[in-house]
């Protein structure tokens, strides 16, 4: 029995102590985070047992991949800067051509002018125009007089008479001062890179002698490039023969003719620019026609594709120095760009004064005077009276005078001396009864009254 005892008791402390140390065990499996206060921190050591870390956890595969947020557009700042081509859709051209072609023809009875549109062909050479062909204005072509003060339209009675209203008795000056103003032009301006480009739409004739010969001048066009300004345009118009004045032919026309080197233009400008073009000084080839003089202050040409068609049709030498007495008058005027027809630029004056010719100087006689005799049929009204285009002291309009042959309608014609070339005159011939005497004259050969 008590044996028995003896080894229960054995059994219990056997048990005790298990679970003493079971205790012990889950004490030391603790949460780290509540640690015992009353502990001495002590530095880990690795289990013996322990022979590599614990790898991390890795993550599910068959987890959303969150997705990445998106980036706010920011505009990028242009540096282009804003454009400055400014679109142009009724521009202005005012020209007078020159001074010749605003003066008294040296033909007795007979004016240089400008009519709006083309003149009808009279269908053969040598015949005044009448007053039914002239035109103020032709569709955007308008011809404007500079009269009292201010530019007006121009009358078929103004065309021989000056600013002041007085009838212009000489062929120095003072000039009626027309000039062609066209309107409507479109196109575009660029101040910054210097470009322009501007198109009129229209004709308007440049008429001699009031009317022994004309040319038409149609469509002109302004360009600028890098500054520098050039205006072009297309001519036309006739040509004859001073050996046969029922000769009259068209001749070619000419696409791209340059009227006015303008050269430098100042495009910055709001209403346009006002530009002299190119004259004095400029040398052209004449080929076998009159030579080109290059001495005075007033030498010069213009264009010379200009040239090239004046020469084609007889009018070379009105258009470029030839040492004649109307050499001063042949330089070109001022060109006048108004970029809105509504605006346009304010343009300088016109000169109200003569001219005095400089001397000029070569073998050449002196051509007629404006007090000589008339041929039958034309009366003068005297010494430097003025015979006006369509006037009662005249033939009536749209009669051929032959007794005047301006050399501007010879179409290749060379004069064979340079004298005769200003100054031939046909034989004057008659037969009185009682003596030999000049009384009836034959027709002069255009080159007896020229002045080019």
């Amino acid at each position: 029995m008590r044996s028995d005892i003896r080894t229960a008791l054995a059994v219990l402390a056997t048990a005790a102590v298990l679970m003493g140390s079971a205790t012990m065990a889950l004490a030391a499996d603790a949460d780290p985070a509540e640690p015992d206060p009353t502990a001495t921190a002590t530095t880990p050591t690795a289990s013996p047992t322990s022979s590599s870390p614990t790898p991390a956890p890795t993550p599910d595969d068959t987890a959303p991949t969150p997705e990445p947020t998106p980036t706010p557009e920011v505009p990028t700042p242009t540096t282009e800067a804003p454009s400055t081509t400014r679109t142009i859709t009724d521009a202005q051209l005012r020209w007078g051509v020159n001074d010749e072609s605003n003066n008294r023809a040296f033909a007795p009875g007979t004016f240089n002018f400008f009519s709006a549109g083309k003149i009808p062909d009279p269908g053969r050479g040598g015949v005044i125009m009448p007053q039914s062909s002239w035109r103020q204005r032709s569709g955007d072509v308008s011809i404007e007089k500079y009269a009292n003060g201010s530019w007006v339209p121009a009358t078929w009675a103004g065309l021989q008479t000056t600013s002041a209203g007085t009838t212009m008795s000489g062929t120095n000056g003072p000039f009626s001062n027309h000039e062609v103003v066209i309107s409507g032009g479109t196109g575009t301006v660029d101040p910054t890179t210097r470009t322009a480009s501007i198109r009129w739409t229209g004709s308007f004739t440049v008429v001699y002698y009031s009317g022994y010969s004309f040319f038409y001048v149609s469509d002109p066009r302004l360009t600028v490039v890098d500054g520098i300004g050039t205006v072009t345009g297309t001519l036309s118009g006739f040509g004859s023969s001073m050996e046969d004045m029922t000769t009259w032919r068209p001749v070619p026309d000419a696409p791209g003719t340059v009227l006015a080197d303008l050269g430098p233009v100042d495009l910055t400008k709001d209403l346009g620019f006002t530009a002299q073009p190119a004259y004095t000084g400029v040398a052209v080839d004449v080929r076998d026609q009159t030579p080109q003089a290059r001495t005075g202050s007033t030498w010069g040409s213009f264009p010379q594709s200009f040239i090239d068609f004046q020469l084609t049709s007889g009018t070379g030498s009105y258009w470029y120095s030839s040492g004649g007495s109307a050499d001063a008058h042949k330089v070109a005027k001022p060109v006048t760009v108004s970029y809105s027809s509504g605006a346009p630029v304010v343009t300088r004056p016109p000169s109200t004064k003569g001219v005095k010719t400089p001397a000029v100087e070569n073998d050449a006689p002196e051509a007629p005077s404006n007090d000589a005799p008339a041929a039958p049929g034309l009366t003068t009204g005297g010494p430097g009276a003025a015979v006006v285009p369509g006037a009662v002291d005249r033939p009536a309009s749209g009669t051929t005078l032959t007794q005047f042959r301006p050399a501007s309608t010879v179409l290749g014609a060379r004069p064979s001396t340079e004298g005769s070339s200003e100054t031939g005159v046909w034989v004057l011939g008659g037969v009185l009864l009682a003596a030999a005497l000049l009384a009836a004259a034959s027709p002069f050969a255009y080159s007896a009254v020229r002045k080019d």
